[in-house]
């Protein structure tokens, strides 16, 4: 299969998605801690997640001019908390991207989630 590994319940990720979704987890993360809490959450810089549509966008999103860099999305708190609540899955709090995936794709177990993710995360160089 061509950037992309089938997963056991017919979805897959393909490298693409998995890099557009990366970016999208580490422009929410602010702190760079490697996940997100409820307050990254809320803030987004005005980009739809893919798959959204115009008008669920609209629905979830609130526009308030101003902020610390022009305007800025503030995602309503009563669905963000609910939508929090579904990708925190260990309720600890914080997102992880793995969290993400998983929320983000369910029809796709763990295990293919976690070799999707050994296969796309860019290797770091462990000889020092």
């Amino acid at each position: 299969m061509n950037g992309a590994v089938q997963a056991t319940k017919g979805k897959i990720i393909t490298q693409k998605e998995f890099e557009i979704l990366r970016n999208i987890f580490a422009d929410q993360d602010t702190d760079e801690s490697g996940v997100v809490d409820f307050q990254e959450f809320l803030r987004v810089d005005g980009h739809a997640i893919p798959g959204m549509t115009d008008a669920q966008w609209r629905q979830a999103f609130e526009v308030y001019p101003g902020g610390h860099n022009g305007p800025a999305s503030i995602l309503r708190r009563d669905t963000a908390a609910c939508v929090f609540s579904q990708m925190d899955a260990n309720n600890d709090g914080v997102m992880t991207f793995r969290e993400l995936l998983m929320a983000y794709y369910p029809r796709c177990d763990a295990e293919y989630v976690d070799r999707i993710m050994s296969m796309y995360e860019p290797k770091t160089d462990a000889a020092t």
